[in-house]
């Protein structure tokens, strides 16, 4: 059937099962009000992201990597613009950390706010899933953590802890953690660790350790502003209070120029402060303060209560200060009021203190935890004092007063465009919420803008608050602001340092900033195109934005040391010079390639090899610097790092030279690599990367039809032996029995004059519903005196039908083991009634009528019946007589071909009851057995089966000789197409011959090419595997001519006469025959599987060997040492892959292959011995295809079952499920109210992979998130449904890289086990063996549900296709047959899924018409 679609259908890796929700059906010509009015016809295949939106990401950029190498080699800090990626630095820097550092060592990363712990707390996990990273703050209640317990049961199988200094400061304070305990620690926002700061102490243990001698970890410091005063100094400080450098990007700065806007910086001023004239609720506030009496406190009635020494001292203290919370409270909350006033308003004002109050009251009267630190006399007092405040409710907002400053606000977020996503930086926050609430209603903003704010003050349920800290969600704000929602935020400088805010237009400055570094930070804020950096000034003639900007560049200079001669350094790039490096030249083409050309042909090389999603495929630069005494500039030397598919040896290419000119360098260490690249074979002689034409070398086009050489007929071989027979020559006989239901019906010898080959006992179809069996006896010697009886019984089967030769033999000779024959017992005898009265009703004997046409009696008629009763009437017999005796016949059976059972006839059973009829003076009778003639008319059946045994025999002893392949029926089975239709075919043993080839191409060819990356060794197997080759493998070796594809009918056949066949044989056979070329590859296969069936693999080896001999083949043991050998070793494992390695059920004696089985190929740590699991999972792929195979042939199953039983089970939609499924439980500690609660927490395999790209961690959320809806329905049909989950699966649209996952890990354990036993056992943890069985058990309906609808309408052209709503983004697809409409559906994430949902319902809606 066609199918209009350029998807696979049974191969593909989605579908649906029964327990699919129901599919959401349209009706053709509706008119939903929710449907589109217009759609998109979409026949593009969707990519992979364009299923989920999620925020765009990039790899990691050139210049982020030159500081990862340099903070691999010494102590750093990463100085970088806002928004310029440190923390994917950081990232990188802990995940190489994590792969050096001894088992047990911590990495602790250190950051200035919970906020902002919180946030890179997520980071990481979200990046480095394969760990258990914690976060801990005050909040945790850490400083109730008071022995060594809580703190190594917190600790216990912890890589990476995220938290404020001050935690870990006290941790080494009191030795719960010690500083050798740690591998590296990350300063976020370096620059605040100086003087008294707790990073700044944390140091000093750092200091002590290094003193002492003792271990020390690695520190990593990110800053965007190393100085925070007015001093260059201050950069000294920082460095040697982190024992570390400041380094910026100094060989990539370019690149990290364009990923750095600033904006446009100006100075606005707001005009003289409005007087300070206080509200009336203002000045009720100051009646209340006024009135306060200090010895109607709570707390002052306490101490007095309490009369101790320790009380009378704090009582006075009090006394003399007035300082009491209640006292202080009421300070506060005035001094904030007036703050409001003047910056904001009197609008602003009177909402401050009626919201304030109003907070505060309510509180207190719901008794909720807000104030819950409080002691309750003292809240209730205040309430009553703040309840005598008379607030005043705000005026309408369009009669709204504001300050001089809010009015030059407004006027400045007036001034940009719609688009404005904007930050406005305030001192106080006091002044946030009510800024926030003054613009959301202001007559002016509110409808333009949605403003949301953010203060960051700690959440610790026992931080004591104050009243006028006014209620807001933070979070939800921040949240908002980074989706969108909110497109103007009212922040403190919370928002200055480190955490995630989206790329502004906009910032502004309500108050100035306090000094340099919160300039910077401010500024980096808006780093958006065309943005703008806004401060609202008292004195517009200020410069000390200036001034910051100057001391900013002169702080650069101090720690870009390398930037002095960036000048010089660029016009060497332009100079002459001297390049004295290559050409490179290849003999046998007369290509060259000169250093100019080698950055370019490197970089197209990368782009072509590379295909996988997610990886970074272009080559990078790292520049080595020398200073020689002699000249004040330094040369360099580049090292170029290649993509990590390629091997060790050619990921790191070190230049020839030293060059003054980063360029010339780079170009030096581009020449060498593509000169290694083509010794190593990965580069043709015209210096190119290889393409298909070059990786599939020997492949030719094969039409699915071609000409074969005939069927090699043993024959007149047989022929030239009956010639050459003499009286002491051997003939060689074989008994033949025919049975009936086990009773023997008659013997017979069958002689040759050359040994006959066992044939198995095999049925043959005499009646439409019932048969025979014949079967073959012991080989023996022959006489050759006794008498052949071949034409004998031809005659008496079909010598009415066949003109036959005189004095002529059959060249297949059979002799009746009971009775001499005599031609002349054919119809020699009149038929009488006395005869047939004689024998009753069992009559022995075969009527034959005028023509010998032979008929079995059925009864004696004493007249002719009437001709209506008559089912069949010879008009001939017409004039004879009707009143004579006639009888009732059956005719004797047509056909030649007794091997295949008789079809059913549709037609309709006549009722007539006499079948034929014909006068009986007609009618004469055989006097010999009709035994004989039952089995004369087997002769052709027989005569084919010895003659497909003899092709066997040949095959056997001629191309197949050196395998000696025992089992002939085998050797049948194997070169039997379907189409021939013999007791057995091809299918079942080429499907296991199928895999069993693919599997030992895979390590053959990954031994043989240890340099190629994972493409091309796929396209390397492709070539040995393919049908055009194995076709070639067939017409070379001869095979083509003992394939059996023709069935055998007997319609045509004629005895064989020695005679004949002599003539032929001694003629040039010149003639061809047309056959399937998959066929004859097919048939090499099935040998392939044959000899593994009866030799185990070895044997299969060698049978490839004969078909494919330009390959060096190795076979599994060796080849899989030959791999181990090549890889790098390793008893050392990560502490985060131990748990990994218990659950796949193997310990592996080399740690680096399930380290290799486990890292993506975007992992990269700028290291040269990272190797990725793009060959593992290419050796994986074929194991697990061995293994399934393995398993489906041990149940027997037909060929079709097994097919697409391993379609259903290898698929990487199932694969990739199952990786999601298969999870390890780890213990993890927290530690709440000081008691150590122990949880077990459920790690999923797929976060153990490794990898760098931000975009997978996107791909991984949206996959994690569809897969915790939509398990359970995808768990319950796989256990329960009777139909295979297809569309489910596809649902949740699993990148490939899940399912690589497994593919490469199966492919480790291989690699390190060599057993496929232990292989087998990963496969059934998996559960894929266990669902296989229930597959079967239950008899799940796995066909493809398009499949299905194709079989449905065989004849039929299918036609898909996919519609694109623009406003949802959903995908419907509507179904043809034949151009005529059948169904549309709706409510797809993608394409494939949504195709099966429409081939379900088409098959559905089509069955039930």
């Amino acid at each position: 059937m066609a199918t209009l679609d350029d998807d696979s259908t049974a191969g593909s890796s989605s579908g649906n099962t029964g327990t699919d929700p129901e599919p959401t059906v349209i009706p053709r010509g509706h008119n939903d009000s929710d449907s589109p009015s217009t759609v998109e016809v979409d026949h593009t295949v969707l990519s992979s992201t364009e299923q989920v939106v999620y925020e765009p990401t990039s790899p990691d950029r050139a210049y982020q990597l030159e500081m990862l190498e340099v903070s691999l080699k010494q102590n750093i800090i990463v100085t970088m613009d806002t928004g310029s990626g440190k923390t994917r630095v950081a990232v990188r820097r802990i995940q190489a950390e994590l792969e050096r550092s001894p088992p047990g060592k911590i990495v602790w990363f250190l950051a200035s706010t919970v906020a902002l712990c919180s946030q890179q707390f997520s980071v990481l996990e979200k990046a480095i899933p394969a760990v258990q990273t914690k976060f801990i703050s005050g909040d945790d209640g850490v400083d109730t953590w008071t022995n060594q317990t809580l703190w190594d049961a917190f600790l216990k199988d912890t890589s990476i802890v995220v938290s404020p200094h001050q935690v870990l400061l006290d941790a080494l304070s009191h030795t719960f953690v010690r500083m050798e305990k740690l591998s590296l620690i990350v300063f976020d926002e370096a620059h605040n660790c100086v003087g008294r700061h707790p990073g700044s102490k944390v140091m000093a243990f750092y200091r002590d350790s290094k003193d002492a001698g003792l271990p020390i970890p690695a520190i990593l410091g990110l800053t965007a502003s190393p100085i925070m005063r007015s001093s260059l100094d201050y950069l000294e400080v920082i460095e040697r209070t982190l024992d570390s450098v400041c380094k910026t990007p100094a060989m990539h700065k370019t690149e990290l120029l364009s990923h750095v806007n600033h904006p446009s910086i100006s100075c606005v001023k707001y005009g003289p402060q409005m007087d300070e004239s206080y509200t009336p609720t203002m000045k009720s506030l100051d009646c209340v303060a006024l009135g306060l009496d200090i010895f109607q406190d709570p707390y002052i009635i306490h101490l007095m209560v309490e009369n101790t020494e320790r009380s009378r001292i704090a009582l006075a203290k009090a006394l003399e200060k007035e300082d009491t919370n209640i006292f202080n409270q009421v300070r506060r909350l005035q001094r904030k009021s007036a703050t409001v006033r003047r910056e904001l308003g009197e609008w602003a004002v009177d909402f401050f203190l009626s919201t304030a109050v109003a907070q505060f009251l309510d509180s207190v009267g719901k008794e909720d935890a807000t104030f819950a630190t409080w002691p309750v006399k003292e809240k209730t007092y205040l309430a009553s004092l703040l309840q005598k405040v008379e607030t005043t409710v705000p005026s309408s907002p369009d009669d709204m007063k504001v300050s001089p400053k809010v009015a030059m606000l407004l006027e400045v977020l007036l001034s940009r465009q719609q688009d404005a996503l904007g930050i406005v930086f305030v001192k106080e926050t006091a002044t946030v919420a009510v800024l926030a609430r003054l613009l959301s209603v202001h007559p002016l903003t509110r409808d333009r803008f949605r403003v949301g704010s953010v203060c960051g003050t700690s959440r610790h349920a026992q931080r004591r608050r104050n009243v006028g800290e006014l209620i807001r969600g933070d979070d939800d704000d921040l949240r908002d602001f980074r989706s969108g929602k909110i497109n103007l935020l009212i922040a403190t400088n919370v928002l200055e340092e480190g955490i995630d805010v989206p790329a502004c237009n906009l910032v502004i400055c309500f108050d100035e900033p306090a000094n340099l570094k919160s300039f910077i930070q401010r500024r980096g804020r808006a780093r958006m195109q065309k943005s703008n950096l806004v401060l609202l000034m008292d004195d517009p003639d200020s410069s000390r934005h200036t001034q910051w900007q100057e001391l900013e560049q002169g702080m650069k200079r101090k720690y870009e040391d390398e930037l002095r001669e960036i000048k010089e350094l660029d016009s060497l790039d332009d100079s002459n010079e001297e390049s004295y490096v290559g050409p490179y030249y290849v003999p046998r083409t007369g290509a060259k390639l000169d250093m100019d050309q080698a950055k370019p042909h490197l970089e197209h090389f990368c782009a072509v090899l590379g295909s996988r999603q997610f990886v970074d495929w272009r080559p990078y630069y790292v520049m080595h610097k020398v200073w020689h005494p002699k000249s004040r500039l330094p040369q360099m030397k580049a090292t170029v790092v290649l993509p990590i598919s390629l091997p060790r040896e050619l990921r790191r290419v070190d230049g020839e030279n030293f060059w003054y000119s980063e360029k010339n360098a780079s170009k030096d260490a581009a020449f060498q690599a593509y000169v290694s690249l083509h010794k190593a074979g990965l580069v043709n002689d015209y210096l190119l990367p290889l393409d298909d034409s070059e990786l599939l070398e020997g492949v030719e086009t094969r039409p699915p039809m071609a000409f074969f050489r005939p069927l090699w007929m043993p024959w007149p071989q047989v022929a030239q032996g009956w010639t050459e027979a003499g009286v002491d020559s051997l003939l060689y006989q074989r008994p033949i029995k025919v049975l009936d239901q086990g009773q023997i019906l008659c013997e017979f010898d069958m002689v040759l004059p050359l040994a006959i080959p066992h044939i198995p006992a095999f049925n043959v179809y005499r009646e439409k519903h019932s048969s025979w069996k014949v079967e073959f006896g012991e080989l023996s010697r022959a006489a050759t005196s006794k008498e052949d009886q071949t034409m004998r019984l031809i005659d008496l089967a079909y010598g009415h039908r066949i003109a036959l030769k005189e004095n002529d033999q059959h060249v297949v000779q059979f002799r009746s083991r009971s009775q001499a024959m005599d031609v002349d017992h054919l119809g020699n005898q009149q038929l009488t009634q006395e005869l047939v009265t004689s024998f009753g009703s069992n009559f022995p004997y075969l009527i034959r009528d005028t023509f010998r046409n032979p008929y079995f009696f059925e009864d004696w008629l004493c007249s002719r019946p009437p001709l209506d009763l008559v089912q069949n009437f010879d008009k001939c017999l017409m004039e004879h007589p009707t009143d004579v005796p006639w009888l009732s016949l059956r005719k004797w059976s047509r056909r030649q071909d007794f091997l295949h059972p008789i079809p059913d006839n549709p037609g309709v059973i006549s009722s007539k009851p006499y079948k034929r009829i014909w006068p009986a003076s007609l009618c004469t009778i055989d006097t010999s057995d009709i035994r004989d003639l039952q089995f004369g008319s087997l002769i052709p059946s027989i005569t084919h089966m010895v003659e497909i045994y003899l092709v066997a025999s040949q095959l056997s002893a001629t191309i197949l000789k050196d395998l000696a392949i025992t089992n002939i029926d085998a050797i049948v089975s194997a070169i039997s197409s379907p189409a021939a239709r013999e007791a057995s075919n091809y299918e079942r043993v080429e499907f296991l011959g199928d895999s069993i080839l693919k599997l030992l191409a895979t390590v053959n060819v990954a031994v043989i090419h240890p340099l190629f990356p994972e493409g091309y060794l796929s396209k390397k197997k492709d070539l040995i595997v393919s049908n055009s080759r194995l076709c070639r493998a067939a017409e070379t070796t001869g095979l083509t001519q003992f394939i059996l594809t023709t069935q055998f009918t007997g319609k045509k056949w004629r005895p064989l006469y020695i005679q004949d066949l002599l003539s032929e044989g001694s003629e040039e056979q010149t003639s061809s025959r047309q056959e399937s070329t998959k066929v004859m590859a097919d048939v090499v296969e099935a040998l392939i599987g044959t000899c593994f069936l009866e030799g185990g693999m070895m044997k299969a080896l060698h049978c490839i060997r004969v078909f494919i001999p330009e390959v060096k083949w190795y076979d599994l043991d060796t080849g899989r040492k030959v791999l181990a050998s090549r890889s790098s070793k390793s008893t050392h494992l990560p502490d985060y892959l131990i748990s990994l390695e218990k659950s796949i059920g193997h310990s592996f004696q080399n740690k680096k292959l399930l380290l290799e089985a486990v890292t993506h190929g975007s992992f990269s740590l700028g290291t040269s011995t990272d190797l990725c699991m793009e060959r593992l999972e290419f050796l994986g792929d074929a194991i697990l295809d061995n293994i399934v195979m393995s398993a489906l042939w041990e149940l027997k199953l037909s060929e079709q079952d097994m097919h697409l039983l391993r379609t259903a089970l290898v698929n990487a939609d199932l694969l990739g499920f199952l990786v999601m499924e298969w999870s390890i439980p780890q213990t993890t500690a927290h530690v709440i109210d000081g008691s150590v609660i122990e949880s077990i927490k459920e790690k999923p395999m797929w976060k153990f992979m490794r990898f760098s790209s931000p975009e997978i961690v996107a791909r991984q959320q949206a996959t994690e998130k569809r897969h915790a809806e939509e398990r359970k329905v995808i768990l319950d049909a796989l256990h329960h449904s009777p139909t295979y989950p297809w569309s489910l699966l596809a649902h949740l649209n699993i990148p490939k890289f899940f399912s690589d996952l497994f593919e490469s890990v199966l492919g480790a354990v291989w690699m390190d086990s060599g057993s496929m036993d232990v292989c087998r056992g990963f496969v059934e943890r998996a559960g894929i063996l266990a669902y296989m069985r229930r597959m079967v058990d239950d008899k799940v309906d796995i066909m493809h549900p398009k499949n299905k609808l194709g079989e449905l309408e065989a004849t039929k052209v299918v036609k898909y296709e996919i519609l694109r709503y623009p406003d949802t983004g959903d995908l419907a697809c509507k179904v043809f047959i034949d151009d005529e409409f059948v169904v549309e559906v709706g409510g797809g994430v993608n394409k494939e899924e949504i195709k099966t949902k429409a081939a379900e319902a088409a098959y559905y809606k089509i069955r039930k018409s």
